[in-house]
């Protein structure tokens, strides 16, 4: 069919929509690559349209309505022909297919050899990318949440007795995992007087509207354990901290279990500290290959406070350098905020284009010229609360909407946190400065005639989130930190360290918490703790996972800090 008929048809099927020359070139490209009639492709907008919308109706056809269709029809396609290689191929899928952005899969073996240079002229997908995106899977099997899911719930919806029950419930779960660790028949009630010593847990909290200090230290019980009373806690001058640590951190949020007594003054007495067990880390359910696979994180923002244009040339620079590293990466993580609400340009609203526009100018154009390089490498996006390309702006955050967007077909978008696995190694990844918050906020107690020797405050503090199980446990968010925060907690088991294959508790191998403080790699049991730093301090992690020959299906981690150009 040639193009004036195939453009009479459009018109007839969509009508005004077309008149605009933008949507009318779309929708002819849309005609050529994918072999359809314009009444084929007005059918399938139909569709489209129809179970995309909120309230279920057919809505007239934009350009950005175009491109989202076009996006879809070739996912579409390659579903198809990745089910049908399998049915040849006799494989079966796991957790749903690769080319599904959103859902899983397991491909059969990477496609190295279609790595080529190409420049990209365009944000929207060409005819020859189309053909790519059926051919070019990723090298990594992945397990990762699914974008339809919990983590796009409704917020703006948090009743005072939802938030209340989570920080009750917290306090039981731990209740139970300290009883069972320290073999504890029954825990005690801190506002109870007592002749003997006993055990408690319970949240630290802050009486006053300040930093924490030991003079306004409390402990608030569960409603169950202690009828939710908040009572202060004073230090014996002789506590003890068990296992010999010469010191305690404590925060506002923070779960503790404490011995000692309530000898009626008002007050709980600490006699000893009892450290909370860390998570299990036994290797997850979900392997996949077990081939070397190395992960590349960079952390937003990606254009410094000077950049008035937002031209986004650190990033640009940096995944165009990308394919000409030695080690080619296996999966690329960017972790927001892409387009940062914080810039000094958008707070004064000096924009020359809208904020999808500017993701898709100078941040999918980069990605899909990357993707047309190096078209086995695995993307993964995980937003800010501070971007404004998202329509989810509380923590726990939902993943961006990737239909928005005109990324290359080798891009995840996943929630902020997640808990995802890549051949075996269990990921959790936020980009909520933990890191910062829990520094600026914690209070450290010394034991009495301890040295005060030099210690690894990073790692301690590492040692201390990871005990919390949670990757957010403060609360609640500091007032400096709270409007870039936005805690929501109507759902606490989005914050929790889990492996997402059995949905169980399970400490990550690999955490990444970008912060603006220096940029480390700690090791706390089995948990190798990343902080990248941002892009804008001239950082990115390279992370190299290697298979264990021990019979314990575990991975070496090896990770490197490195300085990248144009910063």
């Amino acid at each position: 069919m040639n193009a004036g008929s195939t453009r009479s048809e459009l018109q007839a099927n969509f009508g005004t929509a077309v008149d605009d020359d933008a949507i009318m070139t779309e929708c002819v490209e849309m005609c050529r690559i994918f072999n359809l009639k314009g009444e084929d492709l007005f059918y399938k907008w139909e569709a489209f349209s129809f179970n995309s919308g909120s309230n279920r109706r057919l809505r007239l056809l934009d350009l950005e309505g175009a491109r989202a269709l076009k996006a879809h029809i070739q996912r579409d396609l390659a579903n198809k022909t990745e089910q049908a290689r399998r049915k040849t191929l006799g494989g079966t899928t796991i957790g749903g297919n690769m080319f599904n952005r959103s859902g899983l899969g397991r491909p059969s073996k990477p496609m190295g050899a279609m790595q080529g240079v190409a420049k990209i002229v365009k944000t929207e997908p060409t005819e020859s990318q189309a053909t790519a995106a059926l051919t070019s899977i990723p090298e990594v099997d992945i397990k990762a949440p699914d974008a339809s899911m919990s983590s796009r719930y409704r917020y703006m919806f948090q009743k005072l007795s939802t938030r209340s029950e989570a920080l009750d419930a917290r306090i039981e779960e731990f209740g139970e995992i300290v009883r069972e660790s320290y073999g504890i028949e029954e825990l005690g009630d801190p506002a109870a007087t007592t002749d003997d010593s006993v055990v408690i847990v319970g949240r630290i909290v802050c009486d006053a509207d300040a930093k924490l200090n030991e003079a306004s230290l409390l402990i608030e019980s569960s409603r169950m354990s202690g009828g939710g009373v908040r009572v202060p806690l004073r230090f014996d001058p002789q506590f003890t901290i068990r296992g010999g640590s010469p010191d305690i951190s404590l925060f506002p949020g923070m779960i503790v279990a404490l011995k000692g007594q309530n000898g009626g003054a008002g007050a709980f007495v600490i006699s000893e500290v009892l450290p909370l067990p860390l998570l299990p880390s036994t290797p997850s359910s979900f392997q996949g290959r077990r081939n070397p696979f190395s992960v590349v994180v960079a952390s937003g923002p990606f254009t410094p406070d000077n950049d008035a244009e937002l031209h986004f040339k650190p990033l640009i620079t940096f995944l165009s350098e990308l394919p000409h590293q030695p080690d080619r990466p296996s999966v690329v993580i960017l972790t927001g905020p892409f387009i940062d609400a914080s810039h000094p340009s958008i707070r004064e609203g000096d924009l020359s284009l809208t904020p999808i526009a500017m993701f898709r100018k100078y941040i999918s154009t980069p990605l899909t010229a990357f993707y047309k390089t190096c078209p086995s490498t695995l993307i993964l996006l995980i937003p800010s609360v501070r971007d404004i390309i998202s329509s989810h702006f509380v923590f726990p955050q939902g993943p961006l909407d990737i239909e928005r967007l005109s990324l290359p077909p080798t891009v995840r978008v996943l929630p902020n946190p997640c808990n995802f696995v890549i051949n075996g190694v269990r990921f959790g990844v936020s980009t909520v400065d933990l890191l910062i918050q829990v520094r600026k906020e914690e209070f450290i107690k010394r034991v009495e005639g301890q040295s005060a020797e030099a210690r690894d405050a990073m790692l301690e503090l590492c040692r201390t989130i990871l005990s919390q199980r949670s990757f957010y446990p403060i609360f609640p968010s500091p007032k400096e930190f709270s409007s870039i925060t936005n805690l929501d907690l109507s759902h606490p088991e989005l914050l929790e360290f889990l492996d997402p294959t059995s949905g169980t508790a399970k400490s990550p191998d690999v955490l990444i918490i970008p912060s603006v403080l220096k940029q480390f790699r700690k090791v706390v049991g089995e948990t190798t703790f990343i902080n990248p730093s941002t892009m804008m301090k001239g950082c990115t992690a390279f992370i190299k996972a290697v298979p264990s020959t021990e019979a314990d299906g575990k991975h070496l981690i090896e990770v490197e800090i490195k300085k990248v150009t144009g910063t």
